[in-house]
């Protein structure tokens, strides 16, 4: 069936999407994590790093 192969393909593009990011994020909570054992506040951090990961994805380069 048509929908089968749609179904299949989504997924398939799907998890290819998921195993790109999953190191990006990580990176991203590693950098938090690291701003906050510096003394940057939870929010501040937060902050940094959702800045850093979205200037990394507008960018092109990961």
């Amino acid at each position: 069936m048509e929908f089968d192969s749609v179904r299949d393909g989504l997924a398939a593009s799907l998890l290819e999407v998921e195993n790109s990011l999953t190191p990006l994020v990580d990176a991203t909570d590693r950098m938090r994590g690291e701003l906050i054992g510096r003394g940057w506040s939870e929010s501040g951090a937060e902050a940094m790093a959702t800045a850093w990961f979205t200037a990394l994805m507008a960018s092109g380069r990961q």
